[in-house]
């Protein structure tokens, strides 16, 4: 599989579904229908944050931004600093 997301962001998710799941994931999974519920977006949040060393907007923090990997990972990615090169921090 070739997703825009790193390693850590698929551990980070894997730690919050059960099973096998988060080795399928694709880009537009629903997360929700993979077992995801309401405590494990807050740990995400938590877990995100400090691996990456970003903070959510308040506006981030709705249901939609959590539905699949690719909506998450994007949100995630606009958070991150550019490095010096002018391109993203993966």
């Amino acid at each position: 599989m070739n997703e825009p997301w790193d390693d850590r962001f698929r551990t980070l998710l894997a730690s919050q579904l059960s099973g096998p799941v988060a080795a399928r994931l694709t880009a537009d999974d629903d997360l929700f229908d993979e077992g995801l519920n309401s405590l494990g977006v807050v740990a995400l949040v938590v877990a995100v944050e400090e691996c990456y060393a970003i903070e959510f907007p308040d506006e981030a923090l709705d249901r939609e931004t959590f539905r699949t990997p690719g909506r998450l990972w994007a949100t995630v990615a606009g958070l991150l600093p550019r490095v010096q090169d002018g391109g993203e921090n993966r």
